[in-house]
């Protein structure tokens, strides 16, 4: 599980407050003992002065991935995120799909 916290003073970034909370676990599937699969929740709280420019209030992102080892340095991390409200404009939702690749040599 993890949680983390970030501030930034107003003056200085258009996003005041961050957080993110999340779990993994791994071994979910017998005989893939290093694979995990994960989900986080994460919300960007925009600044006073970003808001009265007429943008929204906050960002929130829900994110679901499965990280599978395919070979001792070979990782593959299909990932999917729903954004709500992407940059804090109010309107239309997002859904991302990525996939990331890490090789360890």
């Amino acid at each position: 599980m993890f949680f983390r916290y970030g501030f930034a003073h107003e003056e200085v970034n258009a996003i005041e407050h961050f957080w993110s909370i999340g779990a993994q676990y791994q071994g979910l599937i017998p005989s893939r003992d290093d694979d995990v699969i994960g989900f986080g929740f994460a919300q960007a709280i925009m600044s006073d002065k970003l808001r009265a420019l007429g943008g929204g209030d906050r960002e929130s992102i829900y994110e679901i991935y499965y990280n599978a080892q395919v070979f001792p340095w070979l990782t593959v991390t299909p990932d999917l995120q729903y954004i709500v409200q992407p940059g804090a404009m109010p309107g239309r939702d997002a859904f991302v799909a990525g996939v990331r690749l890490q090789m360890t040599f």
